[in-house]
């Protein structure tokens, strides 16, 4: 039998020219091939350029490619397994791939769905880009046993993933030094659907029970502290005597059994995870707490059903008094909507969300969730009647209900349970009750037709409910959360003030402020606390909501300049066609700029938010037009005269604008321009012509604004701000080709205008006469550019 060992190499056009990719892919080739040399059994090498296509080269054409630079195509790796399946191959004892790019998660599925019984022994995979982040989309579909993975030469991952674990070989000892290769093992095992996934949790769960047995230090505190009190300094002592900080902030043992529970369950979450990141850290577990999440726990260990445990309440209900109102609440099955959730047809669990919102409800305010369980309000003599009928269906719905909320004491035991028949499909859940009943208050407050009065009584109720909610102190059941029960307020205290007081400016344990999770939710905080008076520093809670607020936002813009254009909007005035000005409106929002250079991983420091900001780092000032006189166009070429007067229409740019720049203390005065930055000119004409090249049409008013906006947003990293009068510099340029759109057809406008791209052949066609020879012109250019540069 021979060995097949194929070298492939990716050719596809985003190589070209890269000497980063080239000089580091061609000393892979001499690794392969050295490799290679030294097999004496029989074997078959194959050296392979894919992109688009997959074909075999010669060992010197590879060379010479690598040499050349030399990339076309676009990025497919399945053609490599095309190739493969041509040539009947259906073992590979070793696979190199080389790449600088990377693949969507369709172009991944489509791999896998081809690379069916195809045997790869060993896969040897490097990625080399010095300016674009990789990952692992372009090797996963060919994970199979034996893998080396370098990103920009650095390894990151070798690992046997045919194999089992030898997890019986890990012990409380040696967890830590084993953990990045257990971490490699799941990583690339799971990085796709795989059918071992269930057994290999149940391998891992098995695992931490035994390393936190041997540690014997996995106890969770249920016993309540008595932290219950609203002296901010006398808390925060407090606070900091219970065992959750006292394991925080001591060195040595006492983390190893935090670490070992944070990074297993880190594990289980990446298998359970539908759609996994490929990315090279996608999965990593340190000594410090960065990847601190509210969202990091076990599907099957923090939520538990118990559909046959009887609720009891009172028979009171024929007792009660008629005039007692009722909110009857329509089904709404949360467990089925936010767990079992569907995507394109496609369903999916998703128990992290579920336990969040179990543990802090007020994040079903965000998307007003509940809303449409809100039935109406009745009496209870109303109310009696409802429920005796057999067709349960409200009224006002028309929707099916269970029962209501019954505003009084006695009922309290009894609206739980139609909370749990209503939104949990009678089966009895963990969750906050407080918050719970605080979200079904203010979502009918935003009710147009809710009575005054009921909503008086319905807040009256709640806050009696909240009051005597207990519950964890950072609210969440997290390992490395506080397990200590306090009163609800005393939780929403510690989360969005006393959290902060504590861990924002620690660096090991700044994740632990709990402001980082709650801040979309922290006015609703606010609003609860003031009501029981507490003694809120709200000039730290506002400056903190507001930070993580805004670095929430910017991490989900993308590219980097868009995240700049983004705050520059709060910062300088906007014309109605979309330009940003060169006019600062909100000064006080330049410090947002900061925000660029905060990771929001890292600890936030408050100084780094208030330095003082260089405008100039992030904008590009536009020339400002002083003249608003008209341009006449030259009919033979389309674009304004080249020669006027004794002079050219350079030295006339120059003379009719004025250079805008911003000094030190953010503002923007004009000077008279020395030298003409071209880069600095409104080209409306050429953007014009452009348009019309591009599309085949002239455009209206409004297509001609947001093309020329599109085109000159940008200034490599720097967002371009236009004269105040930018509009008008437009319009004229407009009305000007109004006046011979219709003398000419399209056609012929886009022959002249290409015609007179240079500069000879433009003054030639619009001066015929004015000069004896191109070196004529020529000259005059030249010392035309003279007076402008």
């Amino acid at each position: 039998m021979v060995d097949w060992y194929i070298y492939a190499k990716d050719y596809s056009g985003s190589t070209s020219n890269s000497a980063f990719y080239h000089s580091n892919g061609l000393q892979t080739y001499y690794k392969f091939k050295e490799y290679v040399d030294n097999i004496t059994t029989p074997k078959k090498v194959a050296y392979l350029h894919w992109d688009g296509n997959c074909v075999e080269v010669t060992e010197s054409q590879c060379v010479e490619d690598y040499e050349k630079k030399i990339g076309q195509g676009y990025t497919s790796p399945k053609t490599i397994i095309q190739w493969i399946k041509d040539n009947a191959v259906k073992s590979i004892k070793l696979l190199y791939i080389i790449t600088d790019g990377l693949i969507d998660s369709n172009s991944v599925d489509a791999c896998v769905d081809a690379n069916t019984d195809i045997r790869y022994e060993e896969v040897v995979f490097y990625a080399f880009n010095e300016s674009q982040e990789l990952d692992l989309s372009v090797v996963a579909p060919f994970l199979r046993e034996k893998c080396k993975i370098y990103n920009n030469n650095e390894l990151m991952d070798n690992i046997d993933i045919s194999e089992d674990f030898d997890y019986d070989s890990i012990n409380i000892d040696n967890f830590m030094h084993e953990l990045e290769k257990i971490q490699s093992y799941i990583r690339l095992k799971f990085i796709l659907t795989n059918n071992q996934a269930l057994n290999e949790i149940e391998k891992l769960k098995v695992l931490r029970r035994r390393l936190l047995d041997e540690a014997d230090v996995y106890e969770r505190r249920k016993t309540a502290n008595d932290l219950s009190i609203k002296d901010k300094n006398v808390l925060l002592a407090k606070l900091k005597s219970t065992k959750f900080y006292e394991k925080l902030t001591t060195t040595g043992a006492l983390d190893l059994p935090v670490q070992v529970d944070k990074s297993i369950t880190t594990l289980i979450n990446y298998i359970n995870t539908t759609k996994k990141s490929f990315a090279f850290n996608a999965l990593k577990c340190t000594r410090q707490y960065e990847q601190h999440k509210i969202d990091e726990m076990d599907v099957d260990e923090n939520i538990t059903f118990c559909p046959h445990e009887r609720i009891e309440f009172p028979d009171i209900i024929l007792f009660a008094k008629d005039g007692i109102p009722v909110i009857l609440l329509a089904e709404l099955n949360l467990i089925e909507q936010i767990i079992f959730q569907n995507s394109d047809g496609v369903p999916k669990t998703n128990f992290a969300n579920f336990s969040r919102l179990m543990s802090c409800p007020l994040f079903f305010l965000l998307n007003k969730q509940l809303e449409e369980s809100i039935e109406y309000f009745y009496t209870f003599d109303v109310y009696k009647q409802l429920i005796a009928t057999s067709t349960r269906i409200g009224p006002h719905t028309r929707k099916p209900f269970v029962g209501g909320i019954v505003l009084s004491k006695e009922f309290d035991a009894y609206n739980d349970y139609v909370l749990a028949a209503t939104y949990f499909n009678s089966n009895k859940i963990q969750y906050n009750v407080g918050l719970f009943y605080y979200v079904l208050y203010k979502t009918c407050q935003s009710k147009n037709w809710m009575d005054v009065n009921v909503l008086c009584k319905f807040k009256e109720y709640v806050f009696r409910r909240m009051s005597e909610t207990i519950c964890r102190l950072g609210l969440t059941s997290l390992p490395l959360d506080p397990q200590e029960n306090v009163t609800l307020t005393t939780a929403l205290w510690y989360c969005v003030e006393l959290s902060s007081h504590l861990f924002m400016d620690d660096e090991n344990y700044f994740t632990h402020e709990r402001m980082r999770m709650v801040f979309p939710v922290a006015n609703y905080i606010i609003e609860i606390l003031q009501y029981f008076e507490y003694d809120l520093d709200l000039d730290l809670i506002n400056k903190r909501i507001e930070i993580f607020n805004n670095l929430s936002t910017l991490k989900r813009i993308f590219p980097h300049e868009e995240r700049v254009y983004y705050i520059l909007k709060q910062i300088f005035a906007q014309d109605p066609n979309g330009f940003l000005l060169a006019k600062i409106e909100h000064p006080e929002n330049i410090s947002k700029l900061n925000y660029l250079k905060v990771n929001h991983k890292k600890m936030i420091k408050t100084d780094d938010l208030t330095s003082k900001v260089d405008l100039n780092e992030f904008v590009c000032m536009m020339y400002c037009n002083i003249e608003n006189k008209n341009v006449d166009l030259s009919e033979d070429t389309m674009r304004p005269f080249f020669v006027v007067g004794d002079h050219s229409f350079y030295v006339e740019l120059m003379k009719s604008n004025e250079d805008l720049k911003i000094n030190d203390l953010g503002q923007i005065y004009s000077e008279k321009i020395n030298k003409l930055d071209f880069s600095k000119i409104l080209s409306a004409y050429k953007l014009y012509i452009n348009y019309v090249i591009n599309e085949k049409k002239h455009p209206t008013f409004n297509d001609f604004t947001l093309y020329v906006n599109k085109k000159l947003k940008y200034k490599n990293t720097l967002i371009r701000l236009f004269k105040p009068n930018v509009a008008e510099s437009l319009r004229r340029t407009f009305d000007n080709y109004q006046k011979i759109r219709d003398t000419f057809p399209v056609d012929y406008f886009i022959t002249k205008a290409k015609d007179s791209v240079t500069r000879v052949l433009r003054i030639k066609m619009e001066t015929p006469n004015l000069f004896d020879s191109d070196d004529e012109i020529k000259q005059f250019i030249c010392n035309e550019e003279k007076k402008v540069k």
